[in-house]
């Protein structure tokens, strides 16, 4: 697919979290300038596709992948990045973002390094110049702000919570649904 902004949500209750939300307003604004889709990864057991395919393309995500399997049923790092990482090789997305949160901050580099990919962690903000993703951070405690770029795709980031607002709902939009096949997770 390759022009594609991926979303990991982080579910609760069988919803998505705040965090997703916030994720999708981010992914929004670098989608719409680069003229690329907005995707969602939801991990879980037992989903229901039909409510997450209404709220999610309520706000913005045009596709949401079901990944569904037992092995997901509860958080733990190594079946949820083999099933990032399948879904990553498959659909090819050229921005993956995670929330900058205990998941997110486990998940994230264990996803890179299965994909070899780079990771800019603890993010404030994503623009882009001449075509190329600009990434903002922190330094030093705060000290600095730094705009770097991750050379390489996919580009994998951590984004901190609540530096964009929540993606409001917008009409009865439906994001299309893509029931993942996993292979044996771990």
């Amino acid at each position: 697919m390759g022009d594609l902004v991926l979303v990991i949500a982080e579910m609760e209750d069988g919803a998505p979290k705040k965090i997703t939300h916030e994720l999708l307003t981010a992914a929004q604004e670098v989608a719409g300038e680069l003229e690329y889709d907005v995707a969602v990864a939801v991990l879980g057991e037992e989903l229901d596709a039909d409510e997450l395919a209404s709220d999610l393309g309520a706000r913005g995500a045009e596709t949401v992948y079901v990944l569904d399997d037992e092995a997901l049923a509860d958080y733990a790092v190594e079946p949820y990045s083999a099933a990032l990482q399948q879904l990553i090789e498959e659909e090819e997305p050229e921005i993956v973002l995670f929330g900058m949160t205990p998941i997110g901050r486990d998940l994230a580099p264990a996803v890179a390094g299965k994909l070899e990919a780079g990771l800019a962690s603890d993010i404030t903000g994503l623009s882009v110049e001449d075509g190329e993703l600009l990434i903002t951070r922190p330094m030093y405690a705060g000290q600095v702000i730094a705009t770097v770029k991750v050379n390489g795709s996919p580009v994998l980031a951590t984004v901190r919570a609540n530096t964009w607002p929540v993606a409001e709902a917008d009409g009865d939009d439906e994001a299309e649904v893509e029931e993942v096949e996993l292979d044996d997770l771990p």
